[in-house]
């Protein structure tokens, strides 16, 4: 085993495991793949963020008289894209994980974390930004539609609340039980495999 270790930790890429670790190997990748596609992910919710926040604004300064109920709503909506921006980067940082291959117990705490933080970005970031995003267009909605009758305000809350629940709930359960199984059992192997150098 201490030889297994030695050998592990001095290697710096995937093409360098030998026939007997090939599997070892394969998993690597496919974490590193994971973590190629979630920047390409991250990339484009960083531009869509950015743009949204840049209409709501645009919208906002465009709008006479608009109201407390507007300025809370966009306010709301602003912050929680910024936050959920940055905890979807922290899913995928610019380490060079090549380099931390040379330090196998480091590596693999590091790809647990976050293979682990997609599923807390899912089960509650996820929900709690959707929770928010209700609330933030509800409250513009109270400005924006207060000359309607208030039979048709409240047909449009509801509407638009259940109909973006809906949406969310659907997308989450989806991806959830897809990563079950691909990204659960890469968490049971990674950790087995450090449970193993220890």
């Amino acid at each position: 085993m201490n030889d297994f270790k030695s050998d592990w930790q001095s290697m710096d890429k995937p093409s360098s495991f030998d026939a007997e670790n090939q599997q070892f190997a394969t998993m690597l990748n496919n974490f590193e793949d994971i973590q190629r596609k979630t920047r390409k992910e991250n990339i484009a919710i960083s531009i869509a963020f950015l743009l949204t926040i840049a209409f709501l604004w645009g919208m906002f300064w465009f709008m006479d008289d608009a109201s407390w109920w507007v300025w809370s709503g966009i306010m709301i909506m602003t912050v929680e894209m910024i936050v959920a921006g940055i905890f979807a980067w922290y899913r995928n940082t610019s380490k060079k994980w090549s380099n931390l291959r040379q330090n196998s117990r480091r590596y693999l705490s590091s790809a647990i974390r976050k293979l682990k933080c997609r599923k807390v970005l899912m089960l509650i970031i996820i929900p709690v930004y959707t929770l928010l995003l209700i609330v933030a267009l509800n409250l513009i909605y109270v400005g924006v539609l207060s000359d309607l009758r208030l039979m048709w305000r409240w047909v449009i809350h509801m509407g638009v609340s259940i109909m973006i629940a809906g949406f969310v709930a659907f997308e989450v359960r989806r991806r959830y039980n897809k990563e079950q199984q691909t990204i659960d059992p890469l968490i049971r192997d990674f950790e087995s495999m450090k449970e193993g150098l220890e």
